[in-house]
């Protein structure tokens, strides 16, 4: 999508004073970030999205950018400018310059570094109707952010400024300051207003005159390089191309949490704030994934709401707490997506609106799309880990690999099959397991799924605490991705059928953990793999995948794959399945 924008306006005044020991002086908007300009880089990506109109609101030294400018007029771009004579702050600077303004205008802080798809934010402000559109997203540190109060359909009615008092429990939905305005949302401002800040002058006063502010959440890269260490970490990321990987044209790895019993203690129906605990370590796992750069959120059933227990500002606060909380670890979520219906009815107190059949509630998919729409992730690689049979369900309806959690109900509702599902002792652990040793595993499972065409009867076998349960599974995940239908057999668990059971090609695998005997069952199978515990990695390894030997004994060729512990696995080779395989 690539709807063109029909001007960009850039605050470029600021003095770039706290960046002074980096920059010896530079003007903020000439301030390299990896050799180019920042300027440079925010024009080029507007630019890619047919922005040919710019405008520049200048002050500190402003000769030398307009000298840049001059140089830079290339590709069709218009390049002018405004200087301020003395500050007038980002408010001030944007009233002044109206005459100067298209009716609809993106507008950037020159300290932002950014990679986010402007036609999907334009279009956003127009399909909503919009008079302003604020970028939004959640960070680690919403106790000293600019917060952002959005009701249910999606408009701002309170901007929040730190620091925020204690037990407000705010959700952490931060002003990115990026920002799509109509021109008209300004007339109504006097002619000449003396210095003033947009996001905390006027976008208050916008509300409260009616204005339609909207937010608009984005998990791409966007972010503040205007202090010298916050400068450095933008650098690194751009080198690593982890600027580049959030854009929305890449789909990235998922974990997808429940909440009640996943990420908090299970304590019943949860309708106050005080009452929601954070199971330990989860938050460091969560803030671990972040800088990992998957995406992490919750997906949860809330009948509380149905019930009548708590309305849904209420829940948005027991939300806020939760949040608070994960930043307390350096964590955030990048969305919570919350079912509030109940399919019974006869409580007292209950809405009645709220009740009744839905397509949200897990094990529904509803949650799910909803997240995918938003977060665009790849469910190829995508975990939905919870507590109960609906989130295995869930994930299994969704196409994601479900994993089931010892806390909470730990599946004992058992209404839906858990067999499929990887087993974790906590979220943590799950977290732990899904960052260091599932790329690698996943990666060989992908390569074994490649080659089964002619297999039916695959055996994974190996003694307890060596990993053949949760090998087994992926492995079922992956053929299933395959598009064949599979049937999985455990020691603890009833079999479970994965994809489609009426589909031609199926395949059967079979578990046997605790023992490397095969199967006694009179059954042929064209595939045993086994796990064996490597000895020297068993303290280190919680969740001792150890070594994996494949043998093809219906063609007379084995092959041998080590798996190192998981401090190594994401340097070992993929498996030579395609060569071990003889005509």
């Amino acid at each position: 999508m690539t709807t063109p924008s029909p001007q960009l306006v850039v605050l470029a005044g600021g003095m770039g004073t706290r960046l002074s020991s980096r920059t010896a002086g530079v003007p903020k908007a000439l301030v390299p970030v990896d050799g180019v300009p920042v300027i440079d880089r925010q024009l080029d990506l507007a630019a890619s999205y047919g922005v040919r109109d710019v405008l520049l609101l200048l002050g500190h030294r402003s000769e030398e950018v307009m000298r840049w400018a001059s140089n830079r007029r290339r590709d069709g771009v218009s390049i002018e400018w405004l200087i301020e004579s003395e500050p007038r702050g980002t408010g001030g600077a944007m009233l002044d310059a109206r005459k100067k303004l298209a009716e609809r205008f993106l507008l950037f802080f020159v300290d932002q570094v950014m990679d986010i798809d402007l036609g999907r934010l334009l279009g956003h402000h127009d399909e909503r109707g919009n008079a302003v559109t604020v970028v939004v997203h959640p960070n680690d540190h919403p106790y000293d952010s600019d917060l952002m109060e959005v009701d249910a359909g999606g408009r701002v009615v309170a901007v929040l400024r730190p620091p925020h008092a204690p037990g407000s429990h705010h959700r952490n939905i931060v002003n990115a300051a990026t920002y799509v305005i109509d021109r008209s949302a300004l007339d109504w401002f006097p002619e000449h207003p003396g210095k003033c800040d947009l996001a905390r002058d006027l976008l208050p006063q916008m509300i409260d005159h009616g204005t339609i502010v909207g937010a608009y959440a984005s998990r791409e890269y966007l972010k503040d390089m205007g202090t010298p260490d916050r400068l450095e970490r933008v650098e690194a990321d751009v080198r690593s191309g982890a600027v580049g990987r959030r854009h929305l044209r890449n789909r990235l790895p998922a974990i997808l949490l429940d909440r009640d019993g996943t990420i908090n203690h299970e304590v019943g129906r949860i309708s106050n704030p005080d009452d929601l605990q954070l199971i330990p370590g989860v938050a460091a796992a969560i803030g671990r994934a972040n800088r990992a750069a998957h995406l992490v959120a919750a997906v949860t059933n809330q009948p509380v709401v149905a019930r009548g227990d708590c309305t849904e500002h209420e829940l948005e606060r027991i939300h806020g707490r939760m949040e608070g909380l994960l930043a307390e670890s350096k964590a955030y979520l990048d969305g919570i997506y919350v079912c509030p219906h109940h399919p019974d009815r006869g409580f007292e107190g209950e809405r009645v609106e709220l009740k009744g059949p839905c397509g949200c509630r897990k094990p529904a998919t509803g949650l799910v799309i909803r997240a995918d729409r938003d977060l665009m992730f790849d469910s190829a690689c995508t975990w939905l880990v919870g507590d109960s049979s609906s989130d295995v369900a869930c994930a299994m309806a969704s196409g994601l690999i479900p994993g089931l959690v010892t806390t909470g109900h730990a599946g004992a509702d058992r209404r839906h099959p858990l067999g499929a599902a990887v087993r974790f002792v906590d979220a943590a652990h799950a977290i732990e397991f899904i960052l260091d040793s599932f790329p690698a595993i996943w990666r060989r499972c992908q390569t074994v799924a490649a080659g089964v065409d002619s297999l039916h009867n695959i055996l994974v076998r190996g003694p307890r605490g060596s990993g053949v349960s949760t090998l087994a599974r992926l492995l079922a995940h992956a053929v299933r991705q395959m598009g064949r239908s599979v049937e999985l057999h455990t020691d603890s668990d009833p079999p479970v059928t994965l994809g489609d059971g009426a589909a031609a090609q199926q395949v059967a695998i079979t578990i046997v953990d605790g023992g490397s005997a095969a199967a006694n069952d009179g059954r042929a199978f064209d595939l045993v793999i086994e796990t064996v515990v490597d000895s020297a990695a068993r303290a280190a390894i919680e969740q001792k995948i150890g070594t994996i030997r494949q043998a093809w004994p219906a063609r007379g060729i084995t092959g041998t794959q080590q798996l190192a512990n998981k401090e190594r696995l994401s340097d070992c080779p993929p498996p030579p399945l395609a060569r071990s395989v003889m005509p």
